[in-house]
């Protein structure tokens, strides 16, 4: 038996499940979102938020924030708390995901998220404590140097140019056709 029954729910919100998926089982959306679709009763609806990831060579000011909450990421990681990185995947390749799992009626959203300089602040907080999760020394220390060079680059940007930074979600709508 598995962890659900077949057809439990009408409605499944995956909220930032996708990319959270690599911290306890790498590289699995595609049978993670296969169990979903068994789970929804015929009818039922799945709605998956997530973020896009950043363009490869991207010299955006959105590119310190992705950094921000790369090296917060990384810190587990570097802890062996996880065993990958999570990782931002596209909202093209979910949906080809759930449209070869049989999902039906699939509609993307997509969202601009506006992170002033208190989100930064706070996050960047978050991870400094969390620096304390590493046994070496030497990488807290270029880690905190790091995150400390990313703060001042947020920090500048909004000083400069009194914009967000702004970051790119999706959300997608997907139903288990009625049988």
């Amino acid at each position: 038996a598995g962890l659900f029954e077949q057809n439990s729910f009408d409605f499944i919100l995956a909220d930032y499940l996708v990319g959270e998926i690599d911290c306890f089982t790498p590289s699995a959306q595609f049978p993670v979102l296969s169990n979903i679709h068994r789970w929804l009763r015929p009818g039922g609806e799945l709605l998956i938020v997530d973020t896009e990831p950043l363009a490869k060579g991207s010299n955006s000011e959105n590119s310190p924030a992705q950094e921000l909450m790369f090296w917060g990421q990384m810190i587990p990681v570097l802890a062996r708390r996880w065993d990958e990185k999570p990782r931002d995947y596209s909202s093209q390749l979910v949906s080809s995901w759930l449209d070869a799992i049989g999902f039906d009626e699939i509609r993307i959203a997509e969202s601009k998220r506006e992170l002033d300089a208190s989100w930064a602040e706070s996050t960047y907080q978050a991870f400094i404590r969390q620096l304390a999760l590493l046994d070496d020394e030497g990488m807290r220390e270029a880690i905190k140097r790091r995150l400390d060079a990313v703060m001042t680059t947020i920090k500048r940007i909004q000083h400069l140019h009194r914009r967000p930074i702004i970051q790119d979600n999706y959300s997608i709508r997907a139903s288990k056709s009625p049988e």
